[in-house]
Order: C-alpha cells, then structure tokens, then sequence
C-alpha cells in the first residue's frame, strides 16, 4: 500500500466516524 492511499484510507475513515458519530 503506498503512502497517499493509506493518507487517503485514514481521512475516509475520519469521515466516516464524524458522520456516524
């Protein structure tokens, strides 16, 4: 896995938990 994807993979999840939460 290369370095902006898991940036990327780590802003979606922050996303996901702001949205959910």
């Amino acid at each position: 896995m290369t370095l902006p994807s898991l940036v990327c993979c780590q802003h979606v999840v922050m996303l996901a938990g702001w949205m959910s939460a």
